[in-house]
């Protein structure tokens, strides 16, 4: 997100929050942790669903250097590894996501057990599972474009 150019009350409601702010302090009601723990927990599992059907479109050439004019042109920007294909910074990309949200994971464990947590069994959200049906209707997609 570029803050620069985001009008203050978008940046002020996406950052500034009660939740955000008891969470910040410690303040933060168990239940209510507990409560965005499991919601967050099923957002984990769609969004690596989502990274695998990345992974699974990609179609890996048998060397990761630049080997096309289409690699060149794509090859500026955020995330660039001179040499390298675009397939490859693709699937650097998600294997950096993966990691990321495998470190995410592993920080819920630690809160739960840290604070001695009973995580309730809910259903997802609404909001969860539309964006379960997205990460889905994507992934679909990529199979058949793939």
């Amino acid at each position: 997100m570029d803050t620069a150019q985001t009008p203050p009350d978008l940046l002020s409601s996406a950052t500034q929050s009660s939740f955000l702010h008891d969470a910040g302090r410690g303040t933060l009601p168990p239940q209510k942790l507990s409560q965005w723990l499991v919601q967050d927990t099923h957002y984990t599992r769609h969004y690596v669903r989502f990274l695998g059907a990345i992974l699974n479109s990609i179609p890996l050439p048998f060397s990761s250097r630049v080997s096309s004019d289409r690699d060149r042109e794509f090859g500026e920007g955020c995330g660039n590894v001179p040499g390298r294909s675009l397939e490859f910074r693709i699937f650097d990309l998600v294997t950096d996501a993966l990691v990321n949200i495998q470190r995410e994971m592993q920080f819920f464990e630690d809160v739960v057990r840290k604070y001695e947590l009973d995580l309730p069994e809910e259903e997802e959200s609404e909001a969860l599972r539309a964006y379960g049906e997205l990460f889905a209707d994507v992934s679909d997609g990529l199979r058949r474009d793939g």
